[in-house]
């Protein structure tokens, strides 16, 4: 074995062990950016909140089983939208490093904060705190983007919804439905 394999072959394990450790925390590093010291305080001004989430064993995906769902495209995401949003609305908006703030639904601080995003709910299996925590954050006027499906992941997102806020049926719009010709057209 050459010098070069050896290097090559431990630092291959090493950023294995890395990708590891990172997903064993729903909050750890996800494309090269630590989301647990990114976190800014609240401020009253306009900030990216992306939901963090737990998932089952079997439904991590990808090199080492580091796919890291809810994290899918941070924190890219955050960073455009946020330029977005201050450029378009006037609003003053958080623009830190990571674009934002990640929490999972069950923290307390979600609730100050109007608008909220979640990544491929169709790998979302919430535990009766999180259900809770959702449904108290929509009916105080809490809003969330759900972003990404594949397949039957709609199905899991109407379940878990109807099981945060029973008899909740969401609708199809049209793109007649006023909420596309409102600012933009789209």
């Amino acid at each position: 074995m050459t010098v070069r394999t050896v290097v090559a072959a431990s630092l291959l394990l090493a950023v294995s062990a890395a990708g590891i450790a990172g997903f064993a925390y729903t909050g750890g590093a996800v494309d090269g950016a630590d989301v647990r010291p990114g976190n800014v305080p609240y401020d009253g001004r306009f900030t990216f909140v992306r939901i963090s989430y737990e998932m089952y064993f079997g439904l991590q995906t990808g090199a080492f089983l580091g796919d890291v769902k809810w994290a899918h495209d941070y924190p890219r995401a955050e960073q455009n939208f946020g330029r977005i949003v201050e450029e378009i609305s006037g609003l003053d908006v958080v623009l830190p490093p990571n674009g934002g703030n990640v929490l999972p639904l069950d923290d307390p601080m979600l609730t100050r904060y109007p608008m909220a995003y979640m990544a491929e709910p169709g790998f979302w299996r919430p535990s009766e705190a999180d259900l809770e925590a959702l449904g108290n954050y929509l009916r105080k006027g809490g809003f969330i983007i759900f972003d990404d499906f594949t397949g039957d992941h709609w199905y899991n997102l109407v379940r878990q919804l109807d099981l945060a806020i029973p008899g909740l049926i969401p609708i199809e719009l049209t793109a007649e439905h006023p909420i596309f010709h409102s600012f933009f057209e789209i």
